[in-house]
């Protein structure tokens, strides 16, 4: 059918509401399995919120595990003698970060084997790629991460 523009020679498109992009219930957890929830924050700077994930014993050295804080996964690994926590979703495909491997300072993927440095999140093949990190920080017996709010 034609507009009334069209019909005397000045042709213009027909405005038309784009359809509404559909609605997907995205869960709070994006990972198959149960992921241990956090509690909310212990202290508050201006910038960041500082979050008690795990105790230093929970993580033995050359491990990683994954903690669901507020609404995101958070991957912590003990490596390098120090505590470091990645985005725990891998960007290839969602694979989670902190159930793979750790050799040195380097977490592979367990689904397509993407490898990330955990010191800094940049990728091992492709330097334009870099995970995002949260600073850590371990007080006493426990490890808190950084948030920003």
């Amino acid at each position: 059918m034609r507009d009334a523009g069209s019909l005397i020679g000045n042709p213009r498109p027909v405005s038309r509401a784009p359809y509404p992009a559909p609605r997907i219930p995205y869960p709070v957890s994006r990972t198959p399995y149960p992921v241990p929830r956090i509690p909310y924050p212990v202290s508050r700077t201006p910038m960041s919120t500082w979050i008690r994930i795990a105790a230093a014993a929970d993580c033995p050295p050359g491990e990683a595990r994954e903690f669901l804080v507020e609404d995101r996964i958070i991957a912590l690994f003990h490596a390098g003698g120090g505590f470091y926590a990645l985005d725990g979703i891998c960007p290839h495909q969602g694979g989670p970060l902190g159930r793979g491997s750790v050799q040195g300072c380097v977490v592979t993927c367990p689904w397509h084997g993407w490898q990330f440095d955990v010191t800094t999140g940049q990728h091992q093949a492709n330097r334009v790629l870099k995970q995002p990190s949260y600073p850590v920080k371990v007080e006493g017996p426990d490890v808190f991460v950084a948030v920003d709010g």
